[in-house]
Parts: structure tokens; C-alpha cells; sequence
């Protein structure tokens, strides 16, 4: 909340407001859902 304004909601330690020009745009690779890369 920024003065009592809600603007998004996400958990608790995710999510940030930042000054546009502090974010940085890049250029990354597509990510692929089924990728089994996160399987063990």
C-alpha cells in the first residue's frame, strides 16, 4: 500500500513498486512451460 492505496496484490515478499526509471528492459529468452528442465 502506498498511503493507504492498494494497488496490486501478490504474496507477502513479492511484488515492488518502482520508479520507471529504475527498471531495466532486457531482451530474454522465451521461456518454454514444459520444459522439464525443473523435473528431478
Amino acid at each position: 500500500m502506498v498511503k493507504g492505496v492498494r494497488f496490486f496484490e501478490c504474496p507477502q515478499g513479492h511484488g515492488a513498486i518502482v520508479r520507471p526509471e529504475k527498471v531495466k528492459v532486457g531482451n530474454f529468452p522465451e521461456r518454454d512451460p514444459f520444459d522439464d528442465e525443473d523435473e528431478i
